[in-house]
């Protein structure tokens, strides 16, 4: 009688908080994931590749300066890469995006406007994931070599060393003219958009040019035709820039400062 009490109580009471215990562990310890309106428990690795690695990334262009990719994330995929430098992402149309650091929660929503310029300090990795069921997140990322182009710097009207701002909002009027430049202490990125013949100034500057919309650009005797997402780093830009279109002409453009120019 004894042994079968004990049975009986090992079923009724063991078995029931054993597979209570492993139901918790495998929930503390499996990531979750929102796929089509459910919780899903899934196993994953999150191994760091480096962004020459991730095949989400295209490399476009690359100098002295920077490093220049094209990220592209179908839905329901995502990207987790390790940045060595300072990097700016430059958004090529409206979305939402998954954005994280190693050591975060993979669950914060970022909304992505058209031409929007965002900077990131580097020496960590950073997650990307598209959980949209339709339509591919797409960016330009800028990777800086000079570790020097940053947001820290003296903030003269707080007479202290500090970190400033690092994105640029959307312009208040997306149809007219605007230039808003987001500074990096060595560097200038700027949101740009030229009205029909309308103009920027011939700058010393070297840059790099980042189509967001189609481009019919005249810089001297040269014609700069560009599609959305394709990028230029002019040899020199001693021309004026002049919008040779008959519709508007957004671009982001980087500039890095000369040896003379205040820092």
């Amino acid at each position: 009688m004894l042994s079968r009490f004990l049975i009986r109580a090992a079923r009724e009471v063991l078995l029931p908080l054993l597979i209570l215990v492993a139901f918790v562990m495998l929930t503390g310890l499996l990531p979750r994931r929102k796929m089509a309106g459910k919780i899903v428990i899934t196993i994953q690795d999150k191994a760091v590749s480096s962004i020459d690695q991730d095949l989400h990334f295209l490399p476009l262009f690359a100098n002295d300066h920077v490093r220049v990719f094209s990220l592209t994330l179908p839905p329901n995929s995502e990207s987790f890469v390790r940045f060595e430098h300072n990097f700016l992402i430059i958004d090529s149309g409206e979305g939402e995006i998954i954005r994280w650091k190693e050591g975060e929660s993979a669950v914060q929503h970022f909304k992505g406007h058209r031409g929007q310029i965002q900077f990131f300090l580097g020496q960590s990795a950073r997650g990307h994931r598209n959980d949209a069921r339709s339509g591919d997140y797409h960016n330009v990322t800028v990777e800086f070599l000079d570790p020097s182009i940053t947001t820290y710097g003296y903030r003269y009207y707080q007479r202290k060393w500090d970190y400033g701002p690092s994105i640029l909002n959307p312009p208040v009027d997306a149809e007219g003219h605007f230039v808003n430049s987001l500074d990096l202490n060595r560097a200038v990125a700027s949101d740009v958009q030229l009205l029909p013949k309308e103009f920027l100034p011939a700058s010393a500057r070297q840059q790099l040019l980042v189509a967001i919309s189609s481009l019919n650009l005249q810089m001297g005797k040269r014609n700069v035709r560009l599609e959305p997402g394709e990028v230029l780093w002019p040899t020199g830009r001693e021309a004026e820039l002049v919008n040779a279109a008959n519709d508007a002409a957004r671009f982001a453009l980087v500039e890095l400062k000369t040896a003379g120019e205040q820092y």
